[in-house]
Formats: structure tokens, sequence, C-alpha cells
């Protein structure tokens, strides 16, 4: 294969490199008393103030760590449960709009959380959709992929 005349080895082709013109760099003056950040979402309150936490209640804990992540990203107010009698009691005891999210299927598990007062919403997590028996208001579905559980809580707490 012929070369072109002037052609240079593979190294040539590189651009040449220019002195730094420091003009594009910031300025180095002090660091401002002030400073903006980026932190995570704040708690989210409702319109009369209460505040709004998410229960995650899954007997596995190690699927957990990927479902933490996505609903932080919705609230920061996200408790975790592997153990349901520990996670009733904590509901039964708050004073915040509680969203449970869970992969419990256990029909007793789900009316007792459906009974507390602080529940607003259940979600449940599971492949088999035919799962739950029985009339449960404040269960919004039975999801088979974490995707579309997490669009519609989204969608559900925007709104509240």
């Amino acid at each position: 294969m012929a070369h072109a005349a002037g052609a240079s080895s593979r190294r040539g082709n590189l651009p040449e490199l220019l002195p730094l013109d420091t003009a594009f760099l910031p300025p180095t003056d002090p660091i401002p008393t002030t400073t903006t950040t980026t932190a995570a979402p704040a708690r989210r309150t409702t319109a009369n103030g209460e505040s709004v936490a998410f229960i995650w209640l899954d007997s596995v804990e190690q699927s957990s760590l990927n479902v933490i992540g996505s609903l932080r990203a919705m609230n920061d107010n996200v408790q975790t449960f592997h153990d349901p009698v520990s996670c009733l009691k904590t509901m039964k005891s708050s004073n915040e709009k509680i969203f449970v999210l869970t992969t419990l299927t256990n029909g007793d598990l789900i009316s007792k959380i459906h009974q507390l007062n602080a529940v607003e919403f259940i979600f449940i997590l599971d492949s088999n959709v035919e799962s739950i028996k029985g009339d449960f208001p404040k269960l919004v579905g039975i999801f088979k992929q974490h995707e579309e559980l997490f669009r519609v809580a989204k969608e559900i707490f925007q709104q509240v």
C-alpha cells in the first residue's frame, strides 16, 4: 500500500498540542461563603404538612439494594424491612403518610397493612398477579416488574 507524500506514522496523525491558554481557566478567587449543592430529594410533605414515607418490605435482604436507590430518587424518606412484625409495629406508630411497597403476598399480612390509618397506598411486586384475594381499596396494583411499579408509584407520589 502506497503512502502519500508527507504522510506520517500513526503517531504523527494526532493533532498537535497547543499551549494551555489560562484565559479559559476559572479565577482563583477565594471560595465564596455561600455555596449551592445538589442534594438528595427532600422529604416530601403534603399540602397539610404531613410527611410521606416509602416503606419497602421484602423478605430477601439482597433484593433491596437496587430498589432503595430508585425509591430515594423519588423521596429520601425510605425505610426498609425484612421482618413483617417490626414493619407493622413501625407503621402503627407512624404519623406519616405511608406508601407500602412489598414483595410479600400473604393475604393476612396485606389485610393488616391495609387496616393501618397511616397507609395510603400498597404496591406489590409479584409475578403472580392472582396471588392476592380480597377487597383492598388501598392496593394500587400487583406489578410483575420493578420499573412499572416505580413508574406508577412516582405518578401517585407526585399527586400527593
